[in-house]
């Protein structure tokens, strides 16, 4: 039986800050993040927004697409099947999110693809501990309005973005049909 992904999820949060050699607490104090809050989402007994996770993965100093890759040992499968590949919606936006990228291929850059229902806003603290990791939008449906790098831009289908993590960012769809969009994520090859 697999597991829930807030069970993998959860696993993975917890590992990350043990290899750092946090603790809750101190993973709480960095993220600004409730310590019950991190303990509930470690025992996958609870589903934190975009946000949240946003602001803990900043903390641990990794991208927080990071926690969806699924785990397989170093040289795993190079394909990575659509019916297997990780699916999580955010409880806050109702953004969905996919991990494209194959897990334990020692990434320098990771695919995500992401629908963003109309009205939804996801915000991004993005730590300054991220700023060496890049990122590039490509819209693929509908509108996006992407504030970053203290910039606002109205990107269409086709359109493309570049942006460093490092200050906060905003996703909205101000729209009334969906927007698709794939996110590719750098620097990813030593967040092991």
């Amino acid at each position: 039986m697999q597991q829930s992904l807030e069970i993998r999820l959860g696993e993975r949060l917890r590992r990350f800050r043990r290899q750092r050699g946090m603790t809750l607490e101190a993973l709480a104090e960095a993220s600004g993040i409730s310590k019950s809050m991190i303990s509930l989402a470690e025992r996958g007994e609870s589903s934190p927004s975009a946000g949240v996770l946003d602001k803990i993965a900043g903390a641990l100093g990794i991208p927080t697409g990071v926690l969806f890759l699924q785990e397989e040992p170093p040289g795993g499968a190079p394909v990575s099947r659509a019916a297997e590949q990780t699916i999580w919606r955010d409880p806050e936006s109702g953004y969905v999110r996919r991990t494209l990228s194959p897990a334990g291929r020692g990434l320098q850059f990771m695919l995500s693809e992401v629908e963003l229902p109309p009205g939804a806003v996801v915000s991004y603290a993005n730590s300054e501990r991220l700023a060496l990791v890049e990122q590039q939008v490509w819209v693929m449906a509908g509108v996006l309005v992407l504030d970053a790098d203290g910039e606002r831009h109205s990107l269409s289908a086709g359109d493309c973005a570049f942006m460093r993590l490092g200050q906060p960012t905003r996703f909205a769809n101000e729209t009334a049909r969906p927007t698709r969009y794939l996110v590719v994520t750098s620097a990813l090859a030593d967040v092991r």
